[in-house]
């Protein structure tokens, strides 16, 4: 059939197929010549279809909307002639038969087609028989080119077959082969690109792969005609009928369809989508186009059904494999849950839930507890959280009231149509049509149901698969809920006897067991009674409701009563004809169990119904378990107060011991000093070292400023001594400078308490001290500063450590003394002082004033702590003296030693402070102590190293207006007197010395003695042989001094 060039509509075709015709489009400017031609070429071969073009613009429109078989042209044309449209043919097909047909052959013609790219070369003329080989040649040239085009085709889709198949297998996911078959369609020379969409949940088609421009048309055509455009056209017609589409000509066959002119924009001609089935479905599709019309012919057509079954047995054995692993993997983490029980029961049931989910795809899912036609929620999953105890709505508003009718699993894939609206709890939104619920057995019973529900297509079902897990999560759930039901009982049981173990009173008891008695045995009301002996009655002690409960009558006709007596478990399931005092239940069962010689514990409740074996059971260990404790409570009362006096006395001894070790290591290193500062030194070390205090310091307290100036310390203070060396005016004072106004201890052992103002309390607590003691430093009245102590806990300085620290002062301050009294004795160079003053309550002084008579102190014996023994002399008479005793109140007894004609020697029991003693105490000597009456003078030696000031201020304390007369250094040479005293008192007890001294001054040694031993020793408040024995060892020991090969003799002679 002939058709020219610019006529619309494609020619009529017969019985045979257009891949067995042979479309030609002759091209001539001469219209009977081309007309001839055509009539002729279609008669000589019936298989030709010519197609006329009157020039080469006419025959290059229709080239680009005919798919042509073959090109003959004339060579002489105006404008173009035919070598020049050979060119143009051949830049956009360079295969295609081309018969150049000219009226005169040349070589040079010949040469410059053949050049061009014709297939054959033609000269016109010869007759009609030219037609018949020119036909011939046509035939030839498009059979060759055909057969080039199927051989290329056969290898362009066996390297497509081999390439896929490769990639299927390859490939371990769908998405790998969609892209994987999407990138090699699209390489191929033979198609333009590809790409596969699949069907949502929705029902629309999602482009999910592609290749080439693919997404960018999809996103053209979607932004341009909307989603019609996939439904509507042949890829929606592809998914819904499961056939594949062909359009040969987009040109032609798509005219109705609205994206035609976004085709022609990227050049489409033809496309094919061809439906990718398994399981029964059409998932996907798979959409490929071509720049050339007709390019799907049966033969491409039945190649890429294959392929797509090829594609289609791939993703198809993907989506089993993944199946298969998901699979695997839920049946993995539910074995998990099964076996770890890490966490509570409700958490594994809300982990599987989650599971089933999951694989479901549904957003809600319930695990509910039937009680009557009321559905409880035990847990409830929401797309936003995990709820557990959600509360309660009736049975007949879901749908798992079928369920419990049916005892058996129902699935719903259209919930609105087979419940309706009454189908519908509280939880669910209009969206919710699809649900999957199972009974959920514990024991023999129904206990609740496990579901699962969602959105999703009306229709869209759940697989076996599905009911399967589900029945398998129900199982599974049910066996752990009968598990945890009896595991529970009998582990609140062994709970409840350990807490009983610590209980101390018998109404804490009944509080934990009532408590625990609901979880332990299921039942709601529980009352323990106890027998009180002194009322002959019940009385309650802890009930789980908070209603009274009245005291039953031991002589009652009751259930409690007769359980008690008889010893024995009183099951009751109804009310009791004899039980008009209501204590047992009506309309329910109650249980009562005797607890020996304690009481009743009841428990019941008001539903009714029959006690299982292992709720007798339980009960009944339960009140075994209650009376044991009531038995033992006792015991085991008294026993925790031993065992916490037992703790608190080893806590005491514990820290007497570490008290004790401090006190030993301070007197080790205070023996072992050999000066004060090494004294201080080391007891500040030890303090901070030891676990009573963070920071300790010695300071001396200067009167005139009222401050203590810091001497010795150890540890950190961060600045707080630095400001305790400017005097202050707070109120009250810090504690040193409280002890050293007080002579006392002061103690503070909450600093934080009180806390006013911001004095030194509040500069302790910014250092982190919360405790602190101050401890005078003294030794007989002398003073040797003050201890200070702090600790960084309250309550610190409990009295055992404050009798510690009380020990350590007193050693310290006798340390100190015998350091100073050592170091005087045995200084090369001393300190004379020469002291008066008119007002002085010394004893000297008084006397003197008294008699007016002048006296000088002799020496002095210590009589204890309060009194001592002075010896004096006077030129008064001793009648002048009597009146001393009369008037002075200190003067203990006076007597006379010696009576001369110029001076007697007198011995007086004094009380109180002595200026002497005074001196000693304060490291000097005293040389010459005399009175006149009017004014005492006073000449000391004192060691360099002595404190000149403190010790003038310790001598005001007994001589207000005492004032220094004159001080000068002198060498002291070899003191024998003060070598041999320091020697001899070394070997003499102080007793032996008191009689030695005492005999001497009483003229013992007179001849003839001015008293008798006897007399001696009532002065001393002795017995007489006591007094010979002191004498003689003491006489001993002052000769062996004396003439002893290496006593003190020869250092004499030195």
């Amino acid at each position: 059939m002939r058709k020219l060039a610019g006529e619309t509509g494609p020619a009529s075709a017969d019985s045979e197929t257009v891949a067995s015709r042979i479309k030609v489009l002759l091209v001539d400017d001469y219209g009977e010549f081309r007309r001839t031609t055509a009539e002729l070429l279609e008669h000589e071969n019936d298989r030709i279809d010519v197609i006329e073009a009157a020039s080469v613009e006419d025959a290059l429109s229709y080239f680009d909307s005919e798919s042509i078989d073959c090109i003959v042209s004339d060579y002489e044309m105006p404008e173009t002639d035919g070598i020049e449209f050979v060119e143009t043919v051949r830049q956009s097909n360079g295969d295609l038969p081309f018969i150049l047909l000219t009226g005169q052959g040349s070589e040079k013609l010949a040469s410059k087609a053949v050049s061009a790219g014709v297939t054959d070369y033609f000269v016109k003329g010869g007759g009609p028989e030219q037609y018949a080989v020119l036909t011939n040649r046509i035939e030839n040239a498009v059979e060759s080119y055909r057969f080039r085009r199927e051989t290329a085709r056969l290898s362009r889709i066996n390297s497509l077959f081999r390439e896929i198949n490769r990639q299927v297998l390859l490939a371990s996911t769908a998405e790998e082969i969609k892209e994987a078959v999407c990138e090699i369609l699209t390489s191929s020379d033979a198609y333009q690109f590809a790409w596969i969409g699949e069907t949502s949940e929705s029902g629309d088609i999602v482009p999910t792969a592609g290749g080439g421009d693919a997404f960018e048309y999809v996103e053209a055509m979607l932004s341009r005609y909307g989603r019609s455009a996939f439904d509507d056209g042949p890829f929606g017609h592809a998914i819904e009928t499961g056939e594949q589409q062909v359009m040969s000509d987009i040109r032609v066959e798509s005219s109705g369809q609205p994206w035609r002119e976004l085709a022609s924009e990227y050049g489409f001609r033809s496309m094919i989508v061809l439906p990718i089935q398994y399981t029964g479905s059409v998932p996907s599709v798979i959409s490929i186009y071509a720049d050339t019309p007709h390019a799907f012919d049966e033969a491409e057509q039945t190649v890429l059904s294959e392929l797509a079954e090829i594609v289609a047995d791939g993703l198809h054995s993907t989506a089993t494999r993944a199946e298969l692993e998901m699979r695997e993997e839920v049946l993995r983490t539910i074995t998990e849950v099964f076996t770890t029980r890490d966490g509570a029961l409700r958490e594994q049931i809300a982990e599987l839930m989650q599971v089933g989910r999951s694989v479901l795809g549904t957003e809600y899912a319930t695990l509910s507890q039937i009680s009557g036609m009321e559905y409880g929620f035990e847990v409830l999953q929401t797309p936003d959280e995990t709820i557990f105890s959600g509360g309660t709505i009736p049975l007949s508003e879901t749908p798992c009231e079928k369920v419990i009718a049916r005892e058996e699993t129902v699935v719903m894939t259209d919930v609105d149509t087979e419940c309706g609206d009454s189908g519908r709890d509280h939880i669910w939104d209009g969206e919710v049509n699809r649900y999957l619920g199972t009974p959920l057995t514990v024991g023999e019973s129904i206990y609740g149901t496990l579901c699962f529900y969602g959105s999703g297509r009306s229709g869209t079902g759940f697989s076996d698969w599905d009911v399967t897990l589900v029945d398998l999560l129900s199982k599974w759930i049910g066996n752990e809920l009968q598990t945890q039901r009896a595991e529970m009982g009998f582990t609140q049981l062994y709970e409840t006897a350990t807490d009983l173990l610590g209980v101390t009173s018998e109404e804490e008891a009944a509080k934990i067991v009532v408590s625990r008695a609901r979880d332990i045995i299921g039942l709601p009301e529980v009352v323990l009674y106890t027998f009180d002996s002194d009322t002959n009655a019940f009385r309650p002690l802890a009930a789980t409701d908070t209603g009274s409960h009245r005291a039953i009558p031991a002589d009652e006709d009751s259930p409690v009563s007769a359980a008690f007596f008889a010893e024995e478990t009183i099951l009751r399931d109804e009310e009791s004809a004899g039980a008009a005092n209501g204590q047992t239940i009506a309309d329910g069962k109650a249980v009562f169990v005797p607890l020996g010689d304690h009481g009743v514990l009841r428990a019941g409740d008001t539903t009714g119904g029959v006690f299982d074996t292992q709720t007798h059971r339980i009960t009944e260990l339960l009140g075994a378990t209650i009376r044991t404790a009531f038995d033992r409570l006792t015991y085991e009362t008294e026993l925790e107060d031993r065992q916490r006096d037992l703790e608190q006395q080893t806590v005491q001894l514990e820290q007497m011991n570490r008290l004790t070790e401090l006190s030993q290591k301070i007197h080790e290193r205070v023996l072992r000093a050999d000066s004060r500062s090494e004294i201080e030194q080391a007891v500040c070390d030890q303090l901070v070292a030891s676990d009573i205090c963070s920071f300790a310091w010695i300071g001396e307290y200067e009167a005139d400023n009222d401050r203590v100036t810091p001497r010795t310390w150890a540890g950190t203070d961060r600045g707080f001594l630095e400001e305790s060396r400017t005097p202050s005016n707070e109120t009250p004072p810090p504690p040193a400078v409280q002890t050293a106004r007080t002579n006392e201890q002061t103690l503070n052992n909450n600093i934080a308490d009180g806390l006013r103002g911001k004095g030194w309390q509040r500069r302790l607590l910014e250092r982190g001290f919360q405790s602190v003691v101050s401890i005078p430093l003294s030794y007989q009245q002398l003073s040797y500063g003050i201890l200070t102590v702090y600790a960084k806990t309250p309550d610190t300085f409990d009295l055992p450590t404050q009798s510690v620290l009380e020990e350590v002062s007193e050693t310290v301050g006798y340390a100190i003394n015998s350091i100073e009294t050592k170091q005087g004795l045995v200084a090369d160079r001393a300190v004379e002082l020469q002291l008066e003053a008119t007002e002085s309550d010394d004893i000297i002084h008084r006397i003197a004033s008294i008699a007016d008579a002048e006296v000088t102190f002799e020496g002095i014996v210590p009589q204890g702590d309060t009194s001592c023994i002075v010896f004096f002399s006077t030129d008064a008479s001793p009648d002048d003296l009597q009146a001393c005793l009369d008037t002075v109140p200190r003067i203990e007894r006076l007597e006379c030693l010696t009576d001369t004609e110029d001076t007697s020697l007198f011995e007086a029991t004094v009380s109180g402070t002595q200026l002497a003693l005074t001196v000693a105490e304060q490291g000097g000597a005293p040389q010459l102590l005399r009175s006149d009456g009017e004014t005492l003078e006073i000449q000391l030696e004192v060691p360099q190293t002595v404190d000149i000031r403190q010790l003038i201020a310790e001598l005001r304390r007994s001589c207000p207006d005492i004032e220094l007369v004159s001080r000068h250094k002198r060498e002291r040479g070899v003191q024998t007197r003060e070598s041999f005293h320091s020697e001899l008192t070394a070997q003499l007890t102080p007793r032996q010395f008191e009689v030695l001294l005492a005999a001497y001054y009483s003229g013992f040694y007179q001849s003839p003695r001015d008293k008798t031993g006897q007399q001696i020793a009532d002065t001393l408040d002795i017995s007489q042989p006591t007094f010979s024995h002191h004498l003689r060892v003491a006489v001993r020991k002052l000769l062996e001094q004396l003439f002893s090969e290496g006593g003190t003799t020869q250092h004499l002679d030195r």
